[in-house]
């Protein structure tokens, strides 16, 4: 059952930016149905300072910084979730959101903005590293694992964080720390400081970018995998490969080349491709 919690209506003043810890205030608002999921790796209500559940049925949450308000917002736009006005006091209806599919994108378009789109991913991946990673481990290093593990509990569950706490584990053995199991299970997440909470802003605002532009060039690109396979055109696919980049659709492309379309499978297609 969530907690509900009294959010004044009163306006409430905004700290200046990077001025270090979060404000103790939070007038940054968004919204979200009762019934959302908060499975695997999306981020999770914790995140917000207040919550409160509305008449209508959807769940007001107040945060203390609009790079984490932002940041929530991304992890669940597939689940109605939507930016409130800055100390709301309720939450509004759901607001229809237009269309992110770019209309009248051709294919070579398409790789070129998943290429852009994986850029600013690959970027805020390296910011995420230099901003918890390193710090988790030089904690570590410093047999400061109370911290570190804090630090560890506030990435999301992604696998950077996974990474981080591999190796945040092979320190501890190696320093011969044996209850940092109990640590990581007792400590309780590092709050946020502005410039954590603006790079888990960009990296969830990457993630959806780059699974945008997966899912538009996937859906261009399907009716010639399609041409291909039904004229068992090797050639064809093999050329599709070379000019798509790494990607999920080019997984998709050389598995089928590899399995679906092996030389061996020709035998089903006696009279060759089709003319």
């Amino acid at each position: 059952m969530l907690d509900v919690l009294t959010m004044s209506s009163h306006p409430e003043t905004r700290d200046p930016p990077h001025t270090g810890r979060a404000p103790h205030n939070a007038p940054f608002r968004a919204s979200i149905p009762c019934d959302s999921d908060f499975k695997n790796t999306r981020p999770q209500l914790s995140l917000a300072t207040g919550k409160k559940v509305c008449p209508n049925g959807r769940i007001l949450l107040a945060f203390s910084m609009e790079a984490l308000r932002d940041y929530f917002l991304s992890g669940h736009i597939d689940q109605q979730a939507q930016a409130e006005p800055d100390n709301a006091s309720q939450a509004s209806e759901f607001r229809v959101f237009p269309s992110t599919t770019v209309e009248g994108l051709s294919l070579e378009q398409s790789f070129e903005r998943y290429t852009q789109a994986d850029t600013r991913l690959n970027s805020a991946v390296s910011a995420m590293k230099r901003l918890f990673t390193a710090e988790i481990l030089r904690f570590a290093e410093k047999k400061d694992f109370w911290k570190s593990c804090a630090l560890l509990k506030s990435m999301p569950p992604c696998a950077l964080r996974y990474e981080a706490g591999s190796k945040m584990y092979e320190i501890a053995t190696r320093h011969g720390e044996s209850n940092i199991r109990l640590i990581l299970q007792s400590e309780r997440p590092e709050p946020y400081n502005w410039d954590r909470a603006a790079v888990l802003r960009d990296w969830g605002k990457s993630v959806n970018e780059l699974q945008r532009a997966c899912d538009d060039m996937l859906g261009l690109l399907r009716p010639l995998i399609d041409e291909c396979e039904q004229r068992f055109d090797r050639e064809g696919l093999m050329d599709l490969i070379e000019r798509t980049p790494d990607s999920i659709p080019r997984t998709i492309m050389m598995d089928k080349l590899e399995y679906d379309m092996a030389p061996s499978q020709h035998a089903l297609f006696p009279e060759g491709p089709s003319p």
